[in-house]
């Protein structure tokens, strides 16, 4: 980060913590706890994650400020469920909602995200559980496809997680070895599905993977780094070239998703889903994603596109499971690597 970045952050966590002593009132003096959390961009990678596939990734100098601090009123059994108050220091706007596996979130707004966290470690952690107070700030442009939702999902989780010493507790020891570890579970909290013994509970509403969270969690400063998935796995990491920087552009289009626009991002999803069924159908084969299957022999991605070629009982034509195949593999296979490799050698 540079330093300019550094000194607004550092001026933003000191005017959210002031927010939060004014949100809580009189307190027991507790020292707050502050998080940083970036945005990232997806230099390559275009929906290569949930099928085992690579991506190349940076964080950027954006992203959430957020403070907090447990809620004075613990938990006086396992059973007891405990208040979470978040509130959106640029808008002004709040959300409580309790510490609960059984919490309702609100598709289409932005409590959705904290709600789904805390829903989720409710669900996946057991014993005696503190509420919290979260105030946070993002300087990210929203829904402008740097992951804005994805940090703030990161953001509350790091909050819970150390208000509640979520580590020390055996179902995180037990599943949550490294940051490649917590950030394919952080993808799993927003698709809903299971993370080794963390069984899924009800995501985002997304059927997207980790490529997200890898971004923010595992990014190495002037760098890109080179993830494969599923589970996340890291490969290498490539230096910026000197001199050289990204710009992102925000053309103020929001990339909502939900109704139409959810059922579109999911659909991508479901087509790769759906060739993978094809192919262990068809190979007798279980394997666990499209990159496993593609790796399995050397001509399995021939014979991949063969069986999808003649497919005729899938909710999609032949035609759209090619086309998805074919983006996935020559993406994950050729671009990535080649990029990567043009990259490390200078040759812009």
């Amino acid at each position: 980060m540079s330093s300019e970045q550094s000194e607004l952050k550092a001026a933003r966590i000191d005017a959210l913590t002031l927010q939060l002593a004014s949100l809580r009132g009189a307190t027991d003096g507790a020292e707050p706890l502050a998080f940083w959390v970036p945005g990232r961009i997806e230099v390559l990678g275009k929906h290569t994650d949930y099928g085992g596939g690579r991506s190349l990734l940076c964080a950027v100098e954006r992203g959430i400020c957020v403070v907090a601090t447990a809620r004075n009123d613990a938990a006086t059994d396992a059973r007891s469920q405990l208040a979470v108050r978040v509130l959106d220091a640029n808008s002004g706007e709040a959300a409580e909602f309790e510490l609960s596996a059984d919490v309702e979130t609100r598709p289409g707004h932005w409590s959705n995200y904290p709600t789904t966290v805390a829903r989720r470690i409710a669900a996946n952690f057991s014993g005696t559980m503190r509420g919290a107070d979260i105030v946070f700030a993002s300087d990210l442009p929203h829904a402008a496809g740097v992951s804005s939702s994805s940090a703030l999902v990161v953001a509350c989780f790091l909050a819970l997680s150390a208000v509640n010493d979520l580590p020390a507790r055996p179902e995180y020891r037990d599943n949550i070895f490294t940051k490649e570890d917590l950030a394919g579970y952080l993808g799993c909290v927003e698709n809903g599905l299971d993370f080794k013994s963390l069984h899924g509970h009800v995501g985002v509403g997304t059927f997207g993977g980790s490529e997200d969270q890898t971004a923010i969690l595992c990014a190495i400063p002037n760098s890109l780094v080179q993830y494969s998935f599923c589970p996340v796995t890291f490969e290498r990491t490539i230096a910026i070239p000197d001199g050289y920087s990204f710009v992102i552009g925000a053309s103020g289009v929001l990339a909502e998703k939900t109704r139409a626009a959810l059922q579109l991002y999911n659909g991508v999803s479901r087509r790769l889903s759906t060739a993978l069924e094809i192919w262990n159908r068809a190979s007798g084969r279980s394997a666990s994603s499209m990159s496993e299957a593609i790796s399995s022999a050397p001509d399995a991605a021939a014979r991949i596109r063969d069986a999808l070629g003649a497919a005729t009982d899938a909710d999609y034509a032949p035609e759209s499971l090619l086309q998805r195949f074919d983006q996935f593999y020559v993406e994950s296979n050729e671009l990535i690597p080649n990029a990567g490799d043009a990259l490390a050698s200078g040759d812009l």
